[in-house]
């Protein structure tokens, strides 16, 4: 029982050890190579107040 209980420590430091590395190889698999930029392109009509039209291919910033 004696020899049980000091195992003990050692195999709850040796879980919480391989649970932390598990969590650290998902987080970088997402990571790697710096921040994903997700650009996404949206189509649509723009209406504001100058009676001016915009040039052919400008992008409009909102």
């Amino acid at each position: 029982m004696k020899m049980m209980l000091r195992g003990l420590p050692f195999l709850t430091a040796l879980v919480m050890a391989f649970g932390l590395a598990a969590c650290e190889g998902e987080q970088e698999a997402g990571m790697s190579g710096g921040a994903a930029v997700q650009m996404a392109q949206i189509e649509g009509s723009v209406v504001y107040r100058e009676r001016m039209l915009l040039p052919p291919g400008v992008e409009v910033e909102v």
